[in-house]
């Protein structure tokens, strides 16, 4: 049985938790209105590609924010500032900030992590992809471990 199927990761990743921060918070200023919203990866990918700043995976023209918050995370000792996300009338997703940090995760095995979104549109982004995780955890495999040396 495949290790995939046996629920078991291929020896050479790690898992490693990430931690986030609201970006008002981590800039010391006072919160404006913005609630904390932790999404489901998934849910959030399915109504995020019709934005046209989506990140697909492995797109080129994106590749420099991309890496450069891979290379910053390789090396980061703070927590991570959340992406933060509006909704429009028509309840498409638009990132206001953040677009490279959760296509990044999102390649890299996230299933869960917080965003900031403005307190009147919290409970929309919950209906649309919510969930119950409260932690972010990432493969860590060699190739990422090497992006510390770029």
């Amino acid at each position: 049985m495949p290790l995939a199927q046996a629920g078991r990761r291929p020896q050479n990743t790690d898992m490693r938790q990430i931690l986030w921060i609201p970006e008002w918070q981590a800039r010391g200023r006072l919160n404006s209105g913005d609630a904390t919203v932790w999404i489901d990866v998934v849910r959030l990918e399915v109504c995020w590609p019709r934005d046209y700043l989506y990140i697909a995976k492995g797109a080129p023209d994106h590749r420099w924010g991309y890496e450069k918050f891979g290379r910053w995370l390789s090396q980061a000792t703070v927590p991570v500032e959340m992406p933060h996300i509006s909704i429009d009338e028509t309840n498409q997703i638009h990132f206001t900030n953040g677009r490279h940090r959760f296509a990044w995760m999102r390649d890299h095995g996230a299933k869960a992590l917080p965003v900031t979104i403005c307190d009147r549109e919290a409970g929309v982004l919950s209906e649309l992809a919510g969930t119950e995780l409260r932690e972010c955890r990432i493969e860590q495999t060699q190739r990422v471990r090497r992006l510390r040396w770029i």
